[in-house]
């Protein structure tokens, strides 16, 4: 009897929906740490409507209380905003008074950590970054194993 295929997420990624997502807090430009992103087979974060954008914004909270990448940019059309992954723009969540294009260098988008709102920034800006990914085929089963007398908790156990 054929198991139905199950989809999974890499180790200390964070599955929501299809997709992996996970924060990275080292801090680096936005074409580094797209270009880290791709190295891990994703790209930076592209939350195209609420929910991903709140689970995205969670994510945060966790990290150091700083802003971070995701992939929203107008690298190759000035005030023509897109993905750096080449998804259809669906969605957009820009912060008050955004964007503000400061100068014209402010290419890049980044997820506030205060608010969720998006802002434009100059590129060369060090900050943690979320990556993201489709999650992967899988025939493993998705759920570890109990300990005996723990229930589980999320993704932790007793």
């Amino acid at each position: 009897m054929d198991t139905p295929e199950s989809k999974i997420c890499p180790p200390r990624w964070k599955g929501y929906g299809d997709q992996c997502y996970i924060l990275l807090l080292d801090k680096r430009a936005w074409f580094d740490a797209r270009a880290d992103c791709q190295m891990l087979g994703g790209d930076l974060s592209s939350p195209n409507n609420q929910q991903q954008q709140d689970f995205v914004y969670s994510l945060l909270q966790y990290g150091d209380g700083h802003d971070a990448w995701i992939g929203f940019n107008d690298l190759k059309d000035e005030s023509l905003f897109e993905w750096s992954s080449d998804k259809q723009v669906m969605y957009t969540n820009w912060d008050v008074f955004q964007p503000q294009h400061i100068s014209s260098s402010s290419d890049c988008v980044l997820i506030s950590s205060q608010t969720g709102g998006w802002k434009d920034d100059v590129c060369d800006r060090q900050r943690q970054y979320v990556c993201q990914m489709d999650q992967a085929s899988s025939d493993q089963p998705t759920r570890q194993p109990a300990i005996m007398g723990c229930e589980q908790v999320s993704y932790l156990y007793c």
